[in-house]
């Protein structure tokens, strides 16, 4: 035989585990949503830093407090376009990108990228040379595969609202 507050007991337990299971579950959707989610990189154009099929950890929350920094690898969402892409940050808002015969050059600098594989030439089609200046907000993005990546030398900057976050390795 129960008594009372036996009673009592079970019916608080019972309501508290339901409570615990939808505060877990939406504690855990806040958290994979804006702060940290795990993403797996597909197709070749990050080649060779990243291979397709690798699992890693996206960080969202980092660009709240900052913007992305040159070299940093993000994980992008284009407008109109479902595929999420993965580059690296080239250039940030108000520099000067120019490709000049298959050489990247940042604010007329050349750029040093020892991620890329040794002779990678960056081509922008069948001009040799162009120049983009990048806007307010918005980021130049590449792939290190620059034979296999479709990037900003196509789709232009992107603006930091389209930066999901970035890639921790």
């Amino acid at each position: 035989m129960t008594t009372h507050g036996q009673k009592v007991k079970i019916i608080k337990i019972l309501f508290e585990i339901p409570l615990i299971l939808f505060g877990s579950f939406i504690a855990f959707w806040f958290f994979h949503q804006y702060i940290v989610a795990t993403t797996i990189t597909y197709g070749q154009s990050m080649t060779p830093s990243l291979r397709s099929g690798d699992l890693h950890i996206l960080n969202k929350w980092i660009y709240y407090f900052r913007n992305p920094k040159p070299g940093e690898i993000v994980v992008v969402k284009i407008p109109g376009d479902e595929d999420l892409k993965v580059k690296r940050v080239i250039g940030v808002e108000n520099d000067e990108i120019t490709i000049k015969n298959s050489v990247l050059y940042r604010n007329k600098r050349r750029l040093f990228e020892p991620y890329l594989m040794p002779k990678t030439k960056t081509s922008v089609g069948i001009t040799k040379n162009k120049s983009f200046k990048i806007k307010e907000k918005h980021y130049f993005v590449l792939g290190d595969n620059r034979e296999m990546s479709y990037d900003s030398r196509f789709f232009g900057s992107v603006h930091k609202n389209w930066i999901i976050g970035k890639i921790i390795n």
